[in-house]
């Protein structure tokens, strides 16, 4: 990595701190361990000041970091507490050169008010949490950013517990927005003091800078010229303290911020800086390659570059034409590298702390080294806001301000372990689960079952036992709920979650692995599980068969059936779809039937091989000992084995026995002339010397296995269909869409059925009546029919007629509950609502399926409720799914 001359400069500083470490330790035991002395040992500790330290260990001493180094050039203390962890990773705690973490009331009207300061509307007592589960330590504080010149900003270290922040810097920079959002402000207006009057008229309002970027640019110079020439007095009038805050900043030579994104916002940003000898920083330019062609830019003044990083899971859909165009945040990372300045990276959004490592490893996309990108969050915004003196980088002398990983950084497999702050642990992530019983007035277990003061087992990722009275480990960590209820997670039958809005189009086939395009990172997927949804099934659109994939919304999307089901669009013009469907059934059929042929010639084969092998291991044990028994057994074995056909049928008998007791035959059945017995006994010969063809045959056959089919993963779905592992989802609406339906899946194929939409069910109410198929209700649970409002699911309830949900939304899965507590408003029965809702649409799926119900052994995907399921009162307290929690409700318990 081609380091900065601060880097080196660190580099040299650690090197001489290490040295008086080992000079310090030959003191005597009593001084060296007379404070807490905590010691780490690590696979290898990434400082951000030079090559990352391999086998390292690093000695903390009152939250200061005193010794740093390789096991085997130092001595852990006698006395101090040993932390081994092993293979874990240490880095420098992470520090954002830009946040949104002070108050944005800061964004006031006017447009000049660079005497507002960013620290005054920080919260030094708030929870940070986020923040520190990223790994970040120190954040810049941001005045708002919708005015041309907002403030000053400030850098703050955050705290641990109920600990105050620690202010580094209180007037880090002077942030000037030249972008768009600062092109529309306020006019003002300015009431006169006193009476109005003819010499004191009323004055209209005044236009601020600046509507347009020519604009801003005459009026940033002029108020910079202005401030050169202030005077230092302080007076009353508001211009006055514009200009006043002004020159308390630039006196001391402070660092002046320009939000530019376009390249004539960049050269705005240069010029000013050069006219008024500004020390600046560049944030977030998007076009930059003017800046790097231009060799007489006026680049002395610029102290560096922050990039706004992309935030996880972000989707945007521009038009075509500008997608072309459009680039990553990181293209530019390595020409200002090389060129010298420092980068620094900053997340989308405050609430993307919590994934900054991966946000800062995005800019590796743009050819930076590893030990670049971490420098980008750890040394280089420290060096920038002038605070690298304090933190950034981990060397002796310094704060303990550190991150704990679990692999390298921006390993796709490397998360935060811990996060330290002056040696206090800020963040631990949770140990390998333990025992959690979740203990509530009442538990609908699922299957109609309810059960009082009950609690619920979960161990890992599975539910161990549910009851009244349960056992537990004495360490099992107890979470009590006791005026509420528990329910099994809500499945939604047909859902768009899980996408972040890209569109699985509508060229999908049975060899699509929608698997594959499920994005973990979608902000749909927590706004779904808020309101207890906890599976969806996901799919596409289009006119030909394709898979339905199902997916717990979970932290990392696991998928639970891929197919899960197959969908059949059947609307529109039958006289097309009907046949279409017809073809790819019979041809999934024929297919199927192969391989089930196959599968039973070979259990069979499998089972005479076996036959075989006990017959002659008997065979050996009961004759072994006499003399010519053994070979005549093994012979016996051979003959009844290969007198069996190949179905597994005793071959019929030997052809002097056959003319034995046809001859008998003959004799008891009276005279007969002898050319009938001529001709009957030639028959006979014959039969005989088929049979035995036949019987040879079936011999040499059955010493080889069957010949397995060809796989077509086209078809393989088919094999499940059939078979009635996974159900058919068929779209239908109309009356004669949902007849032709019956007759082709039903009636003709005997496939597990799901009618999806039904339409016609609010003109014909009793067109399913004694149907053996399912219904996907939904998303319109209540119609207006012939003789008035119809309740779907009550009349599918009160027909018999097993149903689930769907939503087919995204962030509005949410809403599904509730439109599901509507229908129980309605007349829906509250027990035949919760089993669509959970283990009955489970069941409709699979009958093995592990979730959808609260039963030991099956998946610990639940929901906490306040009050019974569908009150008008009751609200969603916590969720689980796979034994984590995903969503708990502020005060909740």
């Amino acid at each position: 990595m081609n380091a900065i001359p601060h880097v080196r400069r660190l580099a040299g500083k650690t090197f001489a701190a290490l040295v008086w470490f080992a000079a310090l330790a030959v003191l005597p035991d009593s001084i060296a361990t007379a404070q807490v002395v905590d010691v780490y040992l690590v696979e290898s500790i990434y400082t951000a000041a030079g090559e990352p330290i391999q086998n390292a260990v690093m000695v903390v001493t009152e939250g200061k970091i005193t010794a740093l180094g390789s096991r085997d050039e130092m001595k852990v203390p006698e006395g101090a507490n040993v932390h081994d962890l092993g293979n874990k990773i240490i880095i420098p705690g992470l520090v954002i050169a830009q946040s949104d973490f002070a108050d944005e009331s800061s964004n006031v009207n006017r447009a000049l008010t660079p005497y507002v300061s960013a620290v005054d509307g920080f919260d030094f007592f708030a929870d940070r949490s986020n923040a520190f589960k990223g790994g970040v330590t120190t954040v810049q504080l941001s005045p708002g950013g919708g005015r041309l010149i907002s403030g000053t900003g400030a850098v703050v270290k955050l705290a641990v517990g109920r600990k105050s922040a620690q202010l580094l810097a209180d007037d880090e920079s002077l942030r000037v927005v030249l972008t768009s959002a600062s092109r529309n402000p306020p006019t003002i207006y300015e009431p006169p003091v006193g009476p109005v009057s003819e010499e004191r008229p009323i004055v209209p309002t005044r236009p601020q800078l600046a509507r347009s970027l020519a604009a801003a640019a005459s009026g940033l110079r002029a108020v910079f010229r202005v401030a050169k020439e202030r005077m230092s007095e302080v007076q009353e009038s508001e211009a006055d303290r514009v200009m006043d805050a002004l020159v308390a900043h630039l006196v001391d030579g402070g660092l002046v911020r320009f939000d530019a994104n376009t390249a004539a916002e960049v050269r705005l940003a240069m010029q000013v800086a050069k006219q008024n000898n500004l020390t600046s920083v560049l944030v977030n330019p998007r076009e930059l390659d003017e800046f790097f062609d231009d060799d007489d830019a006026p680049r002395i003044q610029l102290r560096g570059v922050i990039l706004r990083g992309q935030s996880p899971g972000e989707f945007s859909n521009p038009s075509a034409e500008d997608a072309q165009q459009q680039v990553g945040p990181w293209e530019s990372a390595r020409e200002l590298v090389d060129a010298g300045f420092p980068l620094a990276v900053y997340p989308a959004n405050d609430n993307d702390m919590s994934d900054m490592l991966f946000v800062a490893g995005q800019f590796m996309q743009g050819d930076l080294t590893r030990a670049e990108a971490l420098c980008a969050v750890t040394c280089w915004p420290a060096q920038l806001m002038g605070v690298d003196d304090q933190v950034g980088t981990l060397a002796v002398g310094r704060a303990a301000d550190f991150v704990v990983l679990t692999d390298e950084p921006f390993s796709v497999r490397s998360t935060v372990w811990a996060t330290y702050v002056d040696g206090e642990a800020a963040y631990e992530r949770e140990p390998s689960p333990r025992t959690t019983a979740i203990r509530a007035g009442g538990v609908y277990a699922g299957n109609g079952q309810f059960l009082h003061d009950a609690s619920v087992v979960v161990k890992g990722k599975t539910l161990r036992s549910v009851g009244e009275s349960v056992s537990l480990p004495l360490d099992a960590t107890v979470r009590e709920y006791p005026n509420a209820v528990i329910v099994p997670g809500f499945i939604d039958l047909g859902a768009s979650v899980g996408t972040a809005g890209a569109s699985l189009g509508n060229n999908l086939n049975l060899q699509s692995n929608l698997a594959e395009r499920i994005d973990p990172a979608d902000p749909a997927i927590a706004v779904a599980r808020e309101s207890g949804v906890t599976t969806v099934l996901l799919g596409g659109g289009g006119n030909n068969p394709s898979p339905l994939v199902a997916f717990k919304l979970g932290d990392d999307a696991r998928v639970v059936g891929n197919p899960v089901a197959v969908r059949f669009p059947l609307t529109g013009n039958l006289s097309s779809r009907v046949p279409a469907a017809e073809r790819a059934l019979a041809q999934g059929k024929a297919y199927h039937e192969r391989w089930k042929n196959y599968e039973q010639v070979l259990a069979e084969y499998e089972a005479q091989q076996r036959t075989s092998t006990e017959d002659e291991e008997t065979s050996d044990q009961s004759d072994g000992g006499k003399d010519g028994t053994t070979e005549e057994s093994r012979q016996k074995t051979e003959d009844r084995r290969k007198g069996r056909g190949s179905q597994g049928n005793i071959a019929m008998t030997n052809s002097q026995d056959m003319q034995e007791q046809l001859q008998g035959r003959g004799r008891r059945g009276g005279t007969q002339d002898d050319a009938g017995d001529e001709q009957r006994q030639t028959e006979q010969n014959q039969e005989t010397k088929d049979e035995k063809q036949r019987t040879k045959d079936s011999a040499d056959a059955e010493d080889q296995p069957p010949k397995k089919p060809e796989v077509d993963e086209a078809l393989e779905p088919y094999r499940a269909l059939f078979s009635g592992q996974i159900p058919a989802f068929v779209e239908a609406r109309t009356l004669p869409e949902i007849e032709a339906a019956l007759k082709l899946f039903r009636t003709e194929n005997d496939i597990r059925t799901i009618l999806v939409g039904v339409d016609d069910l609010k003109r014909f109410p009793e067109l399913l009546d004694g149907q053996d198929v399912n219904v996907c209700a939904g998303p319109a649970l209540i119609a207006e029919g012939e003789d008035g409002r119809l309740n779907i699911p009550q009349m599918l309830a009160n027909d018999q007629i097993a149903f689930g949900f769907r939503s087919e939304a995204t962030t509005g899965v949410r809403d599904l509950p509730q439109a599901v507590q509507f229908a129980v408003y309605q007349g829906l029965g509250t027990e035949d609502a919760l089993r669509g809702l959970t283990y009955g649409a489970a069941e409709l799926l699979s009958s093995e399926a592990n979730f959808g119900s609260l039963e030991a052994g099956k998946d610990a995907d639940l929901v906490v409720l306040s009050g019974p399921p569908f009150e008008l009162s009751t609200k969603v307290l916590a969720v689980m799914i796979d034994g984590q929690w995903v969503y708990e409700k502020e005060n909740g318990r």
